[in-house]
């Protein structure tokens, strides 16, 4: 299956199926849900992913918490793509540096459907 031929297609599942070991994440806006690949689980070194987006971003270390949120509004608000690097803090205790890319999917209006 070809990902980039439909956004409608490639469910989350589909891609984790296709890609195998891929960390990554999609948030579907409406449902506030939040889904996270058996790579990415293990990148954070959880179990459980977080259901919504609060909890996604409860995860970031303090330090970079707060600018998080401000990317995922102005993500949300006005970009199509986006990259950064933050600080994650494991339920271990080790710090990792993430860097994140991803495309935020519109409606024809340009409303924010998923990330």
């Amino acid at each position: 299956m070809n990902l980039t031929e439909s956004s409608s297609a490639a469910t989350p599942d589909l891609i984790a199926q296709a890609i195998p070991g891929m960390a990554f994440w999609h948030l579907d806006l409406a449902k506030d849900h939040v889904y996270w690949s058996p790579a990415l689980k293990s990148l954070y070194g959880v179990d459980e992913a977080p259901a919504t987006l609060a909890d996604y971003l409860s995860m970031i270390h303090s330090e970079n918490r707060a600018r998080a949120a401000e990317l995922v509004a102005d993500w949300l608000a006005r970009h199509q793509s986006f990259e950064h690097v933050f600080t994650l803090s494991r339920p271990d205790g080790e710090r990792r540096n993430i860097r994140e890319t991803g495309s935020v999917q519109r409606d024809r209006e340009g409303h924010a459907l998923s990330v």
